[in-house]
């Protein structure tokens, strides 16, 4: 099988050798093959090294995201080898499973975000490539983790940018909202980000998603829109919670 390849300009890896992840369409110089929006592409320097392989897009400003250094096809077993590096990471770090599984880049999994609440699995895709194998996705999900439920929340901006259309749905189990506290799940609302304006209030329990991140709002907690967008959380603090209790 042949892989297209992508040569860049001189002196335009130096980025990438420092641990950059994205090409930028300015920094070409050369596209041998004829790779279409999605495809893997090889990209190599502007002295012909090898630099590693990432999806392409033509039609933005992010013309490859890299995800490997050595050729791997982006299949199932693929994915299924990504979610689980990903979850012996944050099984270290965390001591429940109420986490950002995957965060795009940062595991490799260019375009995707992963949110995981118990037995709940939150999917954002936000790249052309990611889109084309989102089923991929949600079937290594359903095979690693068995899931309750997973849903689909591909909205916003960033996606409009890679030319894909805004989707909410259920892709399986049922639509239920949960958080988490000492005593277990409690059901719990989530709100859209964008839709919050100013002066807006919620209370918890309650799970506000973007694009970028979750704030999980406790019950007893509430949380305000202040003038200027941002989140203000007040939290009430228990007795036992406190030093020396």
């Amino acid at each position: 099988m042949t892989i297209p390849s992508i040569r860049l300009k001189r002196k335009e890896e130096n980025r990438i050798l420092a641990g950059h992840l994205w090409v930028f369409s300015n920094e070409i110089e050369k596209i041998e093959g004829m790779p279409e929006t999605g495809d893997v592409v090889e990209v190599r320097s502007g002295r012909n090294e090898r630099l590693g392989f990432g999806f392409f897009n033509p039609k933005t400003l992010i013309a490859v995201r890299l995800f490997s250094k050595e050729f791997v096809e982006p299949d199932k077993d693929f994915f299924t080898r990504r979610l689980t590096s990903a979850l012996d990471l944050r099984e270290r770090l965390f001591g429940v499973p109420f986490y950002r599984l995957a965060y795009g880049e940062s595991d490799f999994l260019p375009g995707l975000i992963v949110d995981r609440f118990g037995s709940l699995f939150s999917v954002q895709i936000f790249s052309a490539a990611m889109e084309k194998r989102k089923d991929l996705v949600f079937q290594s999900i359903m095979e690693v983790f068995s899931p309750d439920a997973v849903y689909e929340r591909n909205e916003g901006a960033t996606r409009e940018l890679e030319g894909l259309p805004q989707l909410k749905s259920v892709i399986h189990g049922e639509e239920k909202c949960v958080d988490y506290d000492e005593d277990g799940e409690v059901e719990a609302t989530i709100y859209d980000r964008s839709r919050l304006g100013a002066g807006a209030g919620v209370a918890g329990p309650a799970i506000i998603e973007e694009i970028d991140s979750s704030t999980v709002v406790p019950p007893g907690a509430r949380v305000r829109v202040d003038e200027y967008g941002n989140l203000h959380i007040e939290v009430r603090i228990r007795s036992r919670d406190t030093f020396g209790a």
